[in-house]
Protein backbone atom coordinates (compact mmCIF):
# COMPACT_ATOMS: atom_id res chain seq x y z
CA UNK A 1 0.00 0.00 0.00
CA UNK A 2 1.32 3.46 -0.92
CA UNK A 3 2.19 6.00 1.76
CA UNK A 4 1.52 9.70 1.53
CA UNK A 5 4.60 11.88 2.06
CA UNK A 6 4.66 14.63 4.67
CA UNK A 7 4.91 17.32 2.00
CA UNK A 8 1.82 15.89 0.25
CA UNK A 9 -0.03 15.94 3.55
CA UNK A 10 0.88 19.56 4.25
CA UNK A 11 -0.06 20.63 0.73
CA UNK A 12 -3.70 19.79 1.44
CA UNK A 13 -3.85 21.93 4.59
CA UNK A 14 -3.94 25.72 5.10
CA UNK A 15 -0.71 27.71 5.31
CA UNK A 16 -1.01 28.11 9.10
CA UNK A 17 -0.74 24.33 9.45
CA UNK A 18 2.54 24.33 7.52
CA UNK A 19 3.89 27.18 9.67
CA UNK A 20 2.90 25.41 12.90
CA UNK A 21 4.54 22.22 11.63
CA UNK A 22 7.78 24.09 10.85
CA UNK A 23 7.99 25.63 14.34
CA UNK A 24 7.22 22.26 15.96
CA UNK A 25 3.74 22.89 17.34
CA UNK A 26 2.13 20.19 15.17
CA UNK A 27 3.15 16.57 14.77
CA UNK A 28 2.23 14.39 11.82
CA UNK A 29 1.26 10.89 12.94
CA UNK A 30 0.68 8.00 10.55
CA UNK A 31 -3.01 7.16 10.43
CA UNK A 32 -3.60 3.42 10.42
CA UNK A 33 -6.86 3.69 8.48
CA UNK A 34 -6.19 3.80 4.72
CA UNK A 35 -8.04 6.36 2.61
CA UNK A 36 -8.35 5.66 -1.12
CA UNK A 37 -5.73 2.90 -0.96
CA UNK A 38 -3.17 5.24 0.62
CA UNK A 39 -1.85 5.45 4.17
CA UNK A 40 -2.21 9.04 5.33
CA UNK A 41 -0.95 11.31 8.10
CA UNK A 42 -3.06 12.75 10.91
CA UNK A 43 -2.32 16.22 12.31
CA UNK A 44 -1.98 16.44 16.11
CA UNK A 45 -1.13 19.39 18.36
CA UNK A 46 1.83 19.01 20.72
CA UNK A 47 0.58 19.73 24.24
CA UNK A 48 3.86 20.97 25.69
CA UNK A 49 4.73 23.38 22.87
CA UNK A 50 4.15 27.07 23.77
CA UNK A 51 2.54 27.85 20.39
CA UNK A 52 -0.15 25.21 21.02
CA UNK A 53 -1.71 26.96 24.01
CA UNK A 54 -3.24 29.88 22.06
CA UNK A 55 -4.74 27.34 19.64
CA UNK A 56 -6.22 25.32 22.53
CA UNK A 57 -7.63 28.51 24.07
CA UNK A 58 -9.09 29.48 20.67
CA UNK A 59 -10.73 26.04 20.42
CA UNK A 60 -12.32 26.59 23.85
CA UNK A 61 -13.63 30.01 22.81
CA UNK A 62 -15.10 28.72 19.55
CA UNK A 63 -16.51 25.44 20.95
CA UNK A 64 -17.47 26.69 24.40
CA UNK A 65 -16.40 25.35 27.77
CA UNK A 66 -18.24 22.03 27.73
CA UNK A 67 -17.52 18.30 27.78
CA UNK A 68 -17.72 17.87 23.99
CA UNK A 69 -15.04 20.52 23.42
CA UNK A 70 -12.76 18.93 26.03
CA UNK A 71 -13.17 15.51 24.37
CA UNK A 72 -12.42 17.00 20.95
CA UNK A 73 -9.30 18.76 22.23
CA UNK A 74 -8.09 15.60 23.98
CA UNK A 75 -8.44 13.59 20.78
CA UNK A 76 -6.40 16.16 18.84
CA UNK A 77 -3.51 16.43 21.32
CA UNK A 78 -0.32 14.41 21.60
CA UNK A 79 2.20 14.74 24.44
CA UNK A 80 5.25 15.13 22.18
Amino acid sequence: MKHETKSECLAGHPLITTILYRIGSIKLIKDHRPFREKMRYDVKLRTLHPASWPIILFMFIIGGFNRDTVDTIKSELVLW
